[in-house]
């Protein structure tokens, strides 16, 4: 409502809130999830980038509900074929669509010289698989990345108080 609102339009509220609650009701036995006013959609299909005539906007909101239905009764076969992938794709394929995400984060976490050996070792520990107590790796990278990285803050802090 707050996305429709702030780009000139107003929303029926009442029988938005009633339409969305008896679909999810009439979903809920058959499996369903909730039904919302998804906003990125709607910020999508109701913004400037949906064309410039604001009467002629409700084609890509039509376009989007008709290519989210077309998604929604495939992804029952797609979900089959990747149930028949060979072990390891699904994984092999994952890992590269988080490569790019992946490599700014490590370029955003090294940036700062004072704060790459705490960021090197997270990574480090989260990447090496560890378990101690049956607490995985990313609880233990995440805790010795923290203390290391007060550890050296407190150094910095202290050798800076001797040398002036």
């Amino acid at each position: 409502m707050a996305v429709m609102r702030s780009l000139g339009y107003e929303v029926p509220w009442r029988a938005s809130m009633v339409t969305t609650g008896l679909g999810t009701m009439i979903g809920a036995p058959l499996g369903g999830h909730g039904v919302n006013l998804a906003a990125i959609t709607a910020a999508l299909a109701a913004g400037p980038k949906a064309g410039e005539d604001r009467q002629g906007r409700w084609i890509a909101s039509t376009a989007s509900g008709v290519v989210l239905m077309l998604c929604g009764l495939g992804a029952t076969a797609f979900a089959q074929l990747i149930a028949l992938a060979p072990e390891g794709v699904i994984p092999a394929v994952a890992g590269l669509a988080l490569l790019g995400t992946f490599v700014a984060s490590l370029r955003s976490a090294l940036a700062e010289p004072e704060e790459q050996l705490p960021a090197g070792v997270t990574v480090l520990i989260a990447a090496s698989g560890i378990a101690v107590a049956g607490i995985s790796a990313a609880f233990w990278a995440l805790l010795v990345g923290l203390a290391l990285r007060a550890l050296l803050r407190a150094g910095r802090r202290t050798g800076s108080a001797h040398s002036g």
